[in-house]
């Protein structure tokens, strides 16, 4: 450094002081204003990218800081000093402070400390409209883990006008910490809860996109593409169909999202990963559900009397020519039992059905499927209920209980329940936050075994996601809790 530069630089440091000194006494433009921070180690653009997180660095690697002080633009300032928090030595044994680079005009007084950086000029110099103040350097003195943090505190500058302000320095903290994996998610205007989407009765789902995130920009990053079961499924890339290969693949592209399009007659599960290079992401799975032309919201059975009184409703019904009411006495094989009953055509309206079964055999359960008959002779079957027989061949029950089969399920589960007593019986639905999902039962009974089916949908017929439901049961002075487990 020549003599003048020596000279100038000890002046500068001089008025830098004079403003310490002397500013604070009124406030300036710029007091409590926030101070600023943005890492991009590889990118110093002078582009306030907000980014306060940095991959953890190893030992020598320089970090870049860009500087910021809000509302800053068009201020004319003299100088400013930088600090770091430095408890137990936290930040002077990590790191090495080396300059502070685009100071536009201004320079470091002296040599940088252990942690602090000041710097300062004969003339004032006017904040960019960025409110970029300058570039800090650091150098790591070993390697930074993840989770470490560099924390400014104390910092202030000194206004033209003689002011010295102090910054707010809550938002500078740049935290260490490893990149999030790269991952896939899916998207659509159909796409449920729990992934799950509706395939309209013979017809195609609305389009799922799986859009992966993570990885480099620049990434070449190819599809793996699994489906099990009978529907039909269509991958595009950039909106053109394309073939995947024998294992499922799509080979290495540009392209970081596909679109799943999945037809019926059929359900499908479609599972999905992406991968550039060694880096696979793990899979994102898809359930695709066909409508069934009559969409049921209940179907159950009791017995009253000597016979059997089934009850069903939907939510929806298209292009349904009607039912038949199958029985079997061991669950296997099944036989009508009712004439053909009218269906609604195509309806979205909420309907009740019913049927009695009179002429019942000497059996102590039977069960009940409930087939529905599309226009061009389709047939639906339902999950089968199981209603006892109970007060015609098998003693009362002696004391309230419940159970609930099969659980964990998928789409539906039964509630039984005995009554000793004839009761007003409630069976409410509630998911894991307390809420009503669903009431099923709310009658005066007589006493005897009962089931009721949950078809996994709420009280608006619209079906509900995976997760733990819980059913109360309550008959008189009884009450029982029962967790109920949904995995689509």
């Amino acid at each position: 450094m020549s003599r003048f530069q020596k000279i100038s630089c000890l002046v500068a440091a001089f008025a830098f002081l004079i403003i310490c000194m002397v500013g604070g006494a009124e406030a300036g433009a710029l007091k409590d204003k926030k101070l600023l921070i943005d890492t991009t180690i590889q990118d110093a653009d002078q582009v306030n990218d907000g980014v306060v997180t940095a991959t953890p660095v190893a030992k020598d690697t320089e970090v870049r800081v860009e500087l910021y002080v809000e509302d800053a633009g068009g201020v004319a300032i003299i100088g400013y000093e930088i600090k770091f928090d430095d408890t137990d030595n936290g930040f002077s044994d990590s790191w090495t402070i080396s300059t502070l680079e685009d100071l536009g005009g201004l320079a470091v007084l002296g040599a940088p400390g252990a942690n602090s950086i000041a710097p300062g000029g004969l003339a004032a110099v006017t904040v960019p409209a960025s409110g970029l103040i300058g570039t800090l350097v650091l150098v790591a003195k070993a390697d930074i883990a993840e989770g470490s943090k560099i924390t400014f505190t104390d910092c202030s500058i000194g206004l033209a006008t003689f002011e010295q302000d102090a910054l707010d320095e809550s938002d500078a903290v740049l935290t260490f910490a490893a990149p999030p994996k790269p991952s896939v998610g899916g998207s659509g205007e159909g796409l449920q809860a729990g992934n799950v989407a509706v395939i309209p009765n013979k017809g195609t789902a609305s389009d799922v996109t799986v859009a992966s995130t993570n990885f480099d920009a620049d990434a070449q990053i190819s599809w793996t593409v699994t489906a099990v079961g009978d529907g039909s499924l269509v991958v595009l890339v950039d909106g053109v169909e394309t073939a995947l290969d024998a294992d499922g693949n799509i080979a290495a592209g540009a392209a970081t999202s596909i679109t799943l399009r999945v037809s019926g007659p059929g359900d499908l599960s479609v599972s999905v990963t992406a991968t550039s290079g060694d880096v696979t992401t793990d899979a994102a799975a898809f359930t695709f559900t066909e409508a069934n032309p009559a969409e049921l919201a209940s179907f159950g059975g009791e017995l009253v009397d000597n016979s059997v009184v089934l009850n069903w409703t939907t939510v929806s019904q298209t292009n349904n020519a009607g039912w038949r009411l199958l029985r079997s006495v061991d669950g296997v094989k099944f036989e009508a039992v009712s004439e053909f009953i009218q269906g609604a055509g195509t309806s979205d309206a909420l309907l009740n059905y019913n049927f009695e079964d009179q002429e019942l055999p000497s059996v102590n359960k039977v069960y009940y499927v409930l087939e529905q008959v599309d226009l061009d002779g389709t047939l639906t079957r339902s999950s089968a209920v199981e209603v006892i027989l109970g007060s015609r061949h098998m003693p009362l029950p002696t004391e309230f209980a419940t159970n609930v089969y099969p659980n964990p399920f998928n789409p539906s589960t039964t509630i039984s329940y005995d009554l000793p007593s004839d009761a007003l019986v409630s069976i409410v639905i509630y998911d894991a936050l307390g809420q009503e999902v669903r009431r099923l039962v709310s009658k005066q009974t007589i006493a005897g075994r009962y089931q009721i089916q949950w078809d996994s949908r709420d009280n608006l017929g619209r079906s509900v996601g995976s997760g733990v439901y819980i059913a109360q049961v309550e008959a008189g002075t009884f009450s029982h809790s029962q967790k109920m487990l949904l995995l689509k």
